[in-house]
């Protein structure tokens, strides 16, 4: 099911990529623009370089983060803006598998599964996570905080409003403002579906 991007709100994707010519990973996210603003690449770059800064540190120096990409509402008009990157992971131990990554949750101030949201950060470095697929207290700790500060840069932003969980075409009512973000002590694994 389609995600709706009603007008004043934008999908951002982060592009992220292994070093040795893998596909390129998308990290999505949603926000919220400040009011009497219009849609511009101030907010991208601003949010882009959050992310980063948040999580460059606890990626392996085998990933690059890439850019971003953002679609702005209404969903079949909206404009898009996209920003270069080219900034290296900062952990030198070698990566987990690509299937593998770390899961954030969004949490709000409603409940419901449409009042909920999450992204995977790829690249954890295998030392970080133990037999179990548990992330190390340390790393967690680093992830914890690196999740925190980019919710309150996204929030300080220009143009930004809030970071927002968007809903299905179906579900009435605005996108959800996300009140914080919960990094998990498993990591999140992408398994095929057969159908």
């Amino acid at each position: 099911m389609a995600q709706a991007i009603p007008d004043g709100y934008a999908a951002i994707a982060y592009k992220m990529r292994l070093k040795a010519g893998g596909r390129i990973a998308l990290v999505t996210d949603a926000f919220q623009l400040a009011p009497l603003t219009f849609p511009g690449t101030a907010s991208v770059n601003a949010l882009t370089d959050a992310f980063i800064g948040a999580f460059d540190n606890a990626v392996s120096s085998d990933w690059v983060f890439l850019g971003a990409i953002a679609r702005f509402g209404p969903t079949p008009t909206g404009p898009t803006f996209e920003v270069a990157r080219f900034v290296q992971g900062l952990s030198t131990p070698a990566p987990l598998t690509p299937n593998t990554a770390v899961l954030v949750q969004k949490r709000t101030i409603l409940g419901g599964r449409s009042n909920r949201g999450r992204f995977y950060v790829p690249g954890l470095p295998e030392d970080s996570v133990d037999g179990s697929g548990s992330i190390l207290l340390t790393p967690l700790t680093a992830l914890q905080a690196g999740a925190n500060n980019y919710l309150a840069a996204a929030q300080a932003a220009p143009e930004v409003e809030n970071l927002v969980v968007l809903h299905d075409q179906l579900v009435v009512g605005p996108p959800t403002p996300v009140t914080s973000l919960q990094v998990q002590t498993l990591v999140g694994t992408q398994r095929r579906r057969l159908r």
